[in-house]
């Protein structure tokens, strides 16, 4: 699995950003402030493996928001 994980709504409404696996922010916007946090809180562990995903915009209505962990994401909404 990637390091780092970005998954983004359908319509572009909601994103979420994962560091191994792990819920680390969600959001209607991840900024480049987020980012930089958990570069500050993680760099001695960075690999620099990168994914990007989009979910389909039903699970993010039915479920409201992102689980903590990546593995929980039915990966056929992505």
């Amino acid at each position: 699995m990637e390091q780092f994980i970005i998954v983004s709504g359908e319509v572009g409404d909601w994103e979420g950003l994962y560091f191994k696996g792990k819920l680390f922010k969600e959001s209607h916007r991840i900024t480049t402030y987020d980012i930089m946090n958990l570069l500050k809180d993680h760099y001695k562990e960075l690999d620099g493996t990168f994914g990007k995903y989009t979910i389909n915009q039903d699970y993010l209505e039915t479920n409201g928001l992102l689980p903590s962990n990546f593995k929980d994401i039915n990966k056929n909404m992505l």
